[in-house]
């Protein structure tokens, strides 16, 4: 998983996308805690690792999603791009 992570984040570099990839590391209790607060939404880590996309909507709102697909870096940004 962690060589087709940097696959994506190195596709994501090199294309302009609009996407941040952001690993939440070690403290990732409180890191879901602060991305909860700034984003308002209810992320949960149901296992590691979790991939999700929060996504701001036309009414400025956010939405979250969690990525339930293959784990390829292709799959993933085919995902990210949907």
């Amino acid at each position: 998983m962690k060589e087709e992570w940097e696959k994506l984040m190195n596709a994501i570099r090199t294309k302009q996308t609009g996407v941040l990839l952001k690993d939440i590391g070690e403290n990732y209790d409180e890191n879901i805690q602060i991305l909860n607060k700034e984003y308002t939404v209810k992320l949960e880590a149901n296992g590691l690792p979790t991939i999700f996309r929060i996504m701001q909507n036309a009414d400025n709102r956010y939405s979250l999603e969690y990525y339930n697909g293959e784990r390829t870096s292709i799959s993933m940004m085919k995902w990210l791009n949907s």
